[in-house]
């Protein structure tokens, strides 16, 4: 019978070989000059999420794919919230990436207000009121459930804060629109809610690690690899790849502004009552100087037709010139035959 350890060992082999085949979705630094987005800088301050935006060095390929590879838990017996690599023990519980993050949650075992409306049946009407533009709402499905909002119904300052979460917080590579569960996170924010960072991205990497598809992106791999190293696993000079940096949104040129709608007809109607007082005139002006011999409407009508068709009228022309020329010939024919008889 085999031992569990031995069970263990296949089933690890088995979610290596799904990891190998994944990869890696880096964070992003936020840089911004300053004065610029005020209103995110000071929240961002405030919440003290500095160490969230600056990763000084980059992930280590193949120590991230360990590290996800040994995170998933088999069995009940298994530690959560643990990995192993090169046989040394990585937590990633929410008070480690607290510490690291230098984001202590004070609330000690009280769930952040975050968590609490997540186990709540929450108001999608004031989520659409707080990070949606005017018009933007949730899509819904026939059911009549919210499924996500369009990116480009969000308000500019969602749109950053959207950035920094699906890359920093909790990593998705498809960013043209926000889930329903990410759009509380965007709620929390710009509502002023407490969030626990910890054990929000501690929760995000462990579903990571037990993602059931092999084309779910690896997230937060720098973070990962700083863990390892807080964990005291020295990461050699030849230890694997080391990932590339995310490289920088492209910048977009900004829409022009949207012509105003003219309304033409006043226009229009004012072209039309000058082309009548003008012919008004004319008119008159006939009728008052005679002598001008003015022409009628006929005469100019026939003075400015279109002309015939001059081949059509040249060829009819010719054709008769030869019958009367014929005629001539037989008549000039009949009066020698007379002569010679």
């Amino acid at each position: 019978m085999a031992s569990s350890s031995g069970k263990r060992v296949k089933m690890t082999a088995g979610q290596a070989s799904k990891v190998q085949s994944r990869r890696l979705f880096m964070e992003r630094t936020v840089t911004l000059k300053p004065g610029e987005v005020t209103d995110f800088l000071e929240e961002f301050r405030r919440r003290k999420w500095s160490n969230l935006g600056s990763y000084p060095e980059s992930a280590n390929i193949a120590i991230v794919k360990e590290f996800y590879t040994n995170a998933r838990k088999f069995s009940e017996s298994d530690i959560p919230f643990v990995s192993y690599v090169r046989g040394k023990r990585i937590p990633f519980d929410a008070a480690t990436i607290n510490s690291f993050l230098e984001t202590d949650w004070e609330g000690g075992d009280t769930p952040c207000q975050f968590a609490q409306l997540q186990q709540e049946d929450f108001d999608y009407t004031a989520i659409e009121r707080a990070i949606c533009r005017p018009g933007g709402t949730f899509r819904r499905n026939r059911q009549g459930q919210p499924v996500h909002i369009k990116r480009s119904d969000l308000t500019p300052l969602c749109k950053i804060w959207m950035t920094l979460m699906l890359s920093n917080i909790s990593p998705c590579s498809h960013v043209s629109d926000v889930t329903a569960n990410r759009s509380l996170i965007l709620f929390c924010i710009t509502t002023i809610k407490t969030i626990n960072l910890g054990d929000l991205i501690s929760k995000e990497i462990y579903q990571c690690a037990h993602a059931a598809g092999s084309k779910a992106p690896l997230g937060h791999p720098s973070l990962v690899t700083h863990l390892c190293q807080l964990a005291g696993y020295c990461l050699p000079d030849d230890d694997g790849p080391v990932a590339p940096p995310p490289p920088l949104p492209a910048r977009r040129r900004a829409r022009p502004p949207a012509a105003p709608q003219v309304d033409l007809l006043p226009y229009l109607t004012s072209i039309h009552w000058g082309q009548l007082a003008t012919s008004q005139m004319l008119r008159d002006l006939s009728f008052a100087m005679p002598e001008l011999n003015i022409m009628s409407v006929a005469a100019f009508d026939e003075y400015v037709a279109w002309p015939r068709d001059q081949s059509h009228s040249t060829g009819g022309g010719e054709a008769a010139a030869d019958e009367d020329e014929e005629e001539e010939d037989d008549d000039d024919f009949e009066e020698s035959d007379d002569n010679i008889s």
